[in-house]
């Protein structure tokens, strides 16, 4: 995933094509460091899901696809 669509993504400018594809853009934040570089929305909804067990704190994503969809059709 390129930088500025998982900025775009993450900031609801671009509609992800899948709950999937959102938190791969989430991953990729924190992996690349740009979570803490960006303004604090930023880094405030990557940590939520670092500390929800989501995502790790490399930016790999730790559920499955199934998991994945179930949050967000919560």
């Amino acid at each position: 995933m390129k930088d500025y669509d998982a900025v775009m993504i993450v900031e609801g400018v671009q509609e992800p094509e899948s709950p999937v594809e959102y938190l791969e853009a989430i991953a990729h934040l924190i992996k690349t460091g740009m979570a803490w570089a960006l303004q604090g929305f930023f880094g405030r909804s990557c940590a939520q899901y670092i500390e929800a067990g989501y995502i790790s704190k490399d930016g790999e994503v730790l559920i499955d696809e199934e998991t994945i969809w179930n949050l967000f059709d919560a």
